[in-house]
């Protein structure tokens, strides 16, 4: 259930993602229509605004482990949602410019590489 000022004032107060609702289902002895949005969502939010520069949201992806940026605006409502494939597209395609693929390679290694096991962990960094 989402808060009432959340609801009245417009603003985002989460982010639920694929990866959370199967991991909330496969921890729970219960029927996915037993559990609802307010028991899977984090109470943090990470978020960037539509004139940020696409390397400042990379960092904030890596340094919070976020793989989608809720994008809002000065008075905090949602204008969409930036995604790493979002960024992956844009950096091949040349649309992005300010954005080389190695820095978009080294962002998913950063937001991927705590979610590995280990002796994969160790491979991935180049040890």
């Amino acid at each position: 259930m989402v808060p009432n000022f959340a609801r009245q004032q417009g603003k985002v107060i989460g982010v639920v993602t694929d990866r959370d609702l199967c991991i909330a289902l496969g921890t729970r002895n219960r029927l996915p229509g037993d559990v609802t949005v307010g028991q899977v969502v984090s109470g943090k939010v990470f978020t960037c605004k539509p004139d940020d520069d696409i390397r400042d949201a990379l960092n904030a992806m890596a340094r919070e482990k976020v793989r989608r940026l809720p994008v809002v605006n000065d008075a905090g409502h949602l204008e969409g949602i930036l995604s790493m494939d979002d960024i992956v597209l844009l950096s091949e395609s040349g649309l992005a410019g300010k954005t080389p693929e190695l820095t978009v390679v080294n962002t998913l290694k950063q937001v991927y590489l705590p979610d590995l096991p280990a002796t994969l962990r160790q491979e991935a960094a180049g040890a």
